[in-house]
């Protein structure tokens, strides 16, 4: 997708009325642009997907209390595991950005 947007880019914009250095300098910006639009994308759609799961475990939870059954309870487990494995990726993702801060300040 990015190489697309890329491509069109240059195909719209580099037709020789401006400097190929303004052409290259814009590009940047508009890149940046694609990355933030991508990012928001992605932290919407895990938003979105932590939300459902417990939406989806209070549902499963106020059943399992009025009736229990072992259906239930897999569901129940099922859910649990899900949210552990969203919650480790946001932690690894923060992780990854706490030694990436560190690794840039660390010499200064």
């Amino acid at each position: 997708r990015m190489k697309i947007e890329l491509r069109e880019y240059f195909l719209a914009n580099a037709t020789g009325e401006v400097t190929d250095y303004t052409v290259w300098s814009a590009h940047k910006a508009v890149m940046r642009g694609q990355f933030i639009r991508q990012s928001a994308y992605i932290k919407r759609h895990h938003q979105t997907t932590l939300l459902e799961c417990h939406k989806q475990i209070a549902i499963h939870t106020a059943q399992n209390k009025k009736t229990p059954t072992a259906a239930l309870a897999d569901k129940l487990r099922g859910l649990y595991q899900d949210l552990n494995e969203l919650n480790a990726h946001k932690t690894q993702y923060l992780l990854h950005r706490l030694r990436a801060t560190t690794y840039h300040h660390s010499g200064k």
